[in-house]
């Protein structure tokens, strides 16, 4: 293994994580055995184990306190007192309490089944802010993996093997069998380097630990024994990997393998470390037979061209490629100091840019960038044989090679940039010829490296120079003339000749210190999520939010509180709240998604001691320690209304009731994106959601529940939502991708009937209003509860009250009786309505109820 450490982003210290990585998944399945309610990452079994890595006697990644804190968080003494655990402690355990969701929820499933360490380092890796880095967390397990099996990406003419293994996995995943078929020697001597895994490739078992460092499949061992014989640490890694005594399962959150065409991408491709890129190049750049790759790139005056020719440099830099950079219009200081300011700032914090650098007296990678300013020249034909063969045969010259065969599959040695072909396609004011630039783009492909060839708009031969490349993409500026919006930036993937891509517009983004990101469309987004299983409402747990009344005081109690079987809320599903007024909604929505659910066990003990509707929360809840890290809540809010403080402030007293009724609990934790009134796009309102969801993931603390406050908000305050209401629908079918709840918010007036004059054109634009009502009713109303702000008289005293009334409309799965109960938004707690109350709607209800009392 050491051997391969030497030129691996984060190299050195893959040996040691992997260790501890299969070390903490034992721990995790003997823990789980005992007790799966004490498998938590502040266990101080698994703070210990993962505090070894940064030890200062042997620890992996000690000494990188100002790098990687990625890698870092959670290890060191002052995160253990802020109650910050362990990053790679959090993510062993989602990860292996993934893989068992199988076990869980089929009854057919035997075995044992377990995530793969891979998959595991490979999320590891990946910089949870900045998920674009996964690019270089696919090269390294990729590379490992490759390494293991001695498969040369470069050398070996072995597609049909891995298609053929691809097309094996598939049928087994149809009829839900394992695979692929073991040896009996494997069993019997487990892990011993057989010399069939030697030469050649064992294709079966790459495919199969490909697709299970992607998390596609888990390992799946027949019995605890061979489980057992896996976690023994005197067997390496690489034995391990190479001569299984397991099978491969599909995970339980997917339905199918991603295509063909996308798993060539991964496996064969160039990662593409740009945020978005993974999606619209289906998780790689997939070069053609002769290992060259020409891409156009065109587009108006400051649209962005060069800065992403930049992006592409900087990003690709870690892998050892290095950069000619031939321009016919910028100073060669010009592009370095550009190169500078559009590296992301998060590049600078990752030791494996650390070794990259653009001064030359700092290290030996000083040259990877290499910029260029020829002599000018407004011909095509002298250009290729006077400037490009010259400077390609002295870069071939001195570019660096991996020094061992396996050591790192160098898939991108070199990056080619010519900036600009308009002065060499129409300097002379003459069409160029067909012949000319074929032969062009022919001398291009000989170059054997990845060529950038940046362009303006409007020239003649562009039509035949995108007919030509392997790829074209157009950069372009829109709405720059109007005063009241931001100029959109547009990213047009025009074609790609050599692999499937999401062909179409996306947007892009240039400005702050991220550097060049992409927001794909939202098609593609969910695209990309196809294989996933959609999730469904789990009914074997229950959140009682709405079955914990009190009578109405100022304070809530323990012993005041008493439980009723009024609505069961389950896991899982999208609730729709409405109502009219300023009635608590948001308050009502969040005290949901906090409150933990708990096994369904009611009608068992309905059956056996209830004698009325009305019995104590004691009898469900006994023997549960709420303490427990399982119980806990991580809430997303995305709000187009109240600003972060807001729920800041709800937060805290909303916990207040729930820490009464569940004693000890974790407090829940809350995010906030806050979307302020303006010109907001769904494609980012999408990528933002979908990053903050990645992200949670990649910390290993999935969010549980999410918040969509002020859906009527989008009306006439976010124009460009309003515009395109089919994003909601679309950004339901993604949510239900993830473990989520998903509980929307939406408020409106109340209007009397005899007042609405459907022929107003008010009116049809007030309906319009309605519009992502109507989605949600649609699409995510599994639970339809509406939250109303209504007045009574109470027969006791005359008086007029207000009270917000709580009702369901709706409801899976349960049948239930219409109730009303009273919720009090300022003190976060829901109350029985006495039975002298009567609800008025008018002053006409009023004057009738005084009329006839007198």
């Amino acid at each position: 293994m050491k051997k391969i450490a030497a030129d691996l982003p984060y190299g050195k210290y893959i040996p040691q994580i992997l260790d501890k990585i299969i070390e903490l998944l034992k721990l995790s399945h003997d823990i789980y055995k005992l007790d799966k309610f004490s498998l938590t990452p502040d266990n101080e079994d698994i703070y210990k184990t993962s505090k070894v890595l940064v030890d200062k006697v042997g620890g992996a990644l000690y000494g990188l306190k100002n790098l990687d804190a990625h890698l870092t968080e959670g290890l060191f003494d002052r995160h253990r007192r802020d109650k910050r655990y362990p990053r790679i402690g959090s993510l062993v355990i989602s990860s292996y309490l993934e893989a068992r969701k199988a076990n869980e929820k089929s009854k057919n499933y035997e075995g044992l089944l377990i995530p793969s360490p891979l998959n595991i380092l490979m999320k590891y890796l990946t910089i949870p802010d900045n998920q674009e880095t996964s690019a270089y967390s696919l090269l390294t397990c990729r590379s490992i993996l490759f390494y293991y099996f001695r498969f040369n990406i470069n050398k070996d003419n072995n597609t049909n093997e891995i298609f053929d293994a691809i097309g094996s996995l598939k049928k087994h995943i149809k009829i839900q069998a394992r695979w692929p078929k073991l040896d009996d020697k494997n069993s019997q001597i487990p892990y011993q380097l057989l010399p069939e895994y030697s030469s050649p490739p064992a294709y079966n078992f790459l495919v199969g630990h490909f697709f299970a460092m992607l998390g596609i499949t888990n390992l799946w061992f027949r019995k605890e024994s061979d489980l057992e014989a896996f976690f023994k640490i005197e067997y390496s890694i690489k034995n391990k990997i190479c001569c299984p005594n397991y099978h491969f399962r599909l995970a339980y959150q997917y339905l199918t393998l991603p295509s063909n065409s996308e798993i060539s991408n991964l496996m064969f491709g160039i990662p593409l470390p740009i945020s978005g890129a993974d999606t619209i190049f289906f998780g790689g750049l997939k070069k053609a037979a002769n290992n060259s790759l020409v891409i156009s790139i065109s587009g108006s005056p400051g649209s962005g061209k060069t800065s992403f020719a930049l992006s592409i440099a900087g990003s690709l830099a870690p892998f050892h490629t290095k950069c000619l950079y031939i321009t016919l219009e910028e100073g060669e200081d010009e592009l370095r100091e550009r190169l500078q300011s559009i590296i992301p700032d998060f590049f600078q914090d990752m030791s494996i840019y650390s070794n990259i650098s653009n001064k030359p007296s700092k290290n030996e990678d000083a040259d990877w960038f290499l910029p260029y300013k020829p002599q000018p020249i407004s011909d095509l034909e002298v250009f290729s044989k006077e400037v490009l063969h010259k400077l390609m045969i002295a870069f071939q010259q001195n570019k660096d090679v991996p020094t061992q065969e396996y050591a790192i599959q160098n898939i991108c040695p070199a990056l080619i940039v010519i900036d600009n072909l308009n002065g060499l396609l129409n300097g002379t004011n003459e069409i160029v010829d067909l012949d000319v630039l074929q032969n062009f783009i022919h001398d291009c492909r000989k170059l054997n490296a990845l060529v950038l060839l940046v362009s303006g708009e409007n020239l003649p031969e562009m039509s035949k120079l995108d007919y030509l490349v392997d790829m074209a993409i157009e950069l372009s500026n829109h709405q720059v003339e109007s005063f009241e919006e931001k100029p959109l930036r547009v990213f047009t993937l025009k074609k790609s000749r050599h692999q499937l891509s999401r062909t179409g517009s996306h947007l892009f983004h240039l400005s702050g210190d991220d550097g060049f990101r992409i927001s794909p469309q939202i098609p593609s987004q969910l695209d990309r999520r196809t294989p996933l299983r959609k999730n469904l409402p789990d009914d074997n747990y229950v959140i009682n939010t709405l079955n914990l009344e009190k009578k109405q005081t100022d304070k809530i109690k323990f012993d005041e509180v008493y439980f009723k079987p009024n609505l069961d809320i389950f896991p899982g599903s999208q609730i729709l709240i409405h109502g009219n007024g300023s009635s608590g909604k948001a308050g009502f929505a969040l005290k949901i998604l906090m409150t933990p659910p708990i096994k369904k066990e009611r009608k068992k003990k309905e059956k056996q001691n209830i004698k009325t509707a009305n019995y104590l929360w004691q009898d469900v809840s006994s023997g549960m320690n709420f303490s427990n890290y399982s119980y806990q809540r991580r809430v997303l809010i995305i709000s187009f209304l109240y600003p972060n403080e807001y729920y800041q402030e709800l937060h805290p007293s909303i916990q207040k009731t729930i820490a009464t009724l569940y004693k000890n609990i974790s407090v829940p934790k809350i995010s906030i994106l806050y979307f302020y009134p303006g010109f907001l796009t769904p494609e980012d309102l999408t990528n933002k959601i979908t990053r903050e969801l990645d992200k949670a993931c990649l910390q290993g603390e999935p969010y549980t529940g999410i918040l969509l406050d002020g859906m009527h908000n989008v009306f006439l305050q976010f124009k460009k939502l309003q515009e395109r209401d089919m994003i909601w629908p679309m950004l339901y079918n993604i949510f239900s991708r993830y473990d989520l709840t998903v509980v929307t918010t939406f408020t409106n007036f109340r209007i009397k009937e005899s007042m609405i004059d459907y022929a107003n054109p008010d009116t049809t634009l007030m309906q319009k209003g309605q519009t992502p009502f109507l989605h949600a009713l649609v699409k995510a109303a599994d639970f339809y509860i509406r939250v109303d702000e209504c007045v009574f008289i109470n027969s006791k005293s005359d008086a007029l009250e207000k009270h917000n009334i709580i009702s369901a409309e709706n409801a899976i799965k349960q049948d239930y009786e219409n109730f009303k109960l009273g919720w009090d938004k300022h003190n976060k707690y829901i109350y029985s309505l006495e039975d002298n109350l009567i609800e008025v709607f008018d002053q006409e209800d009023i004057n009738k109820y005084y009329l006839d009392k007198e």
